[in-house]
């Protein structure tokens, strides 16, 4: 309920960390602007080089997820592949 979300927006933990440090004279706005900005442009790399990577096959939805398949991922993955091999040709 939101009395119990008011309660818990003051004890957010980065707001407290941040409180912290500036009272102990280790951090400050330049730092945090500093960082922010950081941060923004290694985001804007990251989707960047998520946008230039090839487009991954169907098939590929379900490969690394799972140690190993239950019999019936490897059915459904098995006809996923079939069917992107029959729609290539």
């Amino acid at each position: 309920d939101e009395a119990d979300t008011a309660v818990w927006i003051g004890r957010e933990p980065v707001k407290r960390m941040r409180t912290a440090l500036k009272d102990l004279e280790l951090w400050d706005d330049e730092r945090e602007d500093a960082l922010v900005a950081d941060l923004k442009e290694e985001l804007v790399k990251a989707v960047q080089k998520a946008d230039d990577a090839p487009t991954p096959q169907p098939q590929e939805i379900v490969e690394h997820v799972f140690e190993t398949m239950s019999s019936d991922q490897r059915r459904a993955w098995e006809t996923l592949k079939e069917g992107a091999r029959a729609n290539a040709q």
